[in-house]
């Protein structure tokens, strides 16, 4: 995704015993940081509004942080997260102030759409290796996601990285890496080998019970 739009409040108190209130209160205590501040800034935001972010977001999300009493929004990245290590609670982020116009390295998720013949019969498989890229751009032109469309595959045919484009800004996650592939779907062929087995055997029994038929029909023949 492109830029998050957050709101962020000025924190005053800080502290373990603070902290720990304005967690249980559903806020989760930040700071920020960067683009000349000379000293880190204390900021709280809306668990619940984190929370959702990072479900979706890739592992450096871009924030367009409007912090309450100042005038403008400004463009920030998240450098880390800390959290509690059985519950995996949110006790802390840090967030580093980009400036505008700056480029700026940052994950984006990889739409992947498309209707492929081969996947839809059963004969193939797709097999998706990434989800995500690096890219490198400007702040407000990261794009929301990259679409990838696997109509077209033939068995075995694959995308790669050096594949895609983005319109601004460049790749930097290794041209040669693969993204997905369509594969031969191996379990339909051995449930194709098993029904071919399968048949040949009901053939062979039809045929050795004809033929034990027969065998007996002539034993009686000769009996009469």
């Amino acid at each position: 995704m492109g830029l998050i739009n957050m709101t962020a409040y000025p924190r005053s108190e800080t502290g373990k015993n603070e902290n720990r209130r304005l967690r249980v209160s559903g806020r989760t205590p930040a700071v920020i940081y960067g683009n000349d501040r000379e000293t880190a800034s204390n900021l709280e935001v809306k668990t619940d509004e984190l929370h959702k972010v990072l479900k979706h977001a890739g592992r450096s999300p871009l924030f367009l942080l409007d912090i309450e009493g100042q005038d403008e929004a400004c463009i920030a990245v998240l450098r880390d997260v800390q959290t509690h290590p059985v519950s995996d609670e949110i006790f802390h982020i840090d967030l580093m102030e980009i400036p505008q116009g700056v480029p700026v390295r940052i994950e984006v998720g990889l739409d992947i759409q498309g209707t492929n013949k081969f996947v839809r019969a059963g004969d193939g498989v797709l097999d998706v290796m990434r989800r995500m890229i690096e890219v490198e751009c400007r702040p407000r032109q990261v794009p929301d996601s990259i679409v990838i469309d696997y109509s077209d595959l033939e068995i075995n045919e694959k995308i790669c990285v050096g594949d895609l484009s983005i319109e601004n800004g460049v790749i930097i996650t290794d041209p040669e890496e693969i993204i997905l592939k369509v594969s031969v779907n191996l379990i339909a062929d051995v449930d194709d080998e098993v029904s071919d087995e399968s048949d040949d055997a009901e053939e062979t029994t039809e045929e050795t019970s004809s033929d034990a038929s027969e065998a007996t029909t002539g034993d009686k023949g000769k009996s009469d």
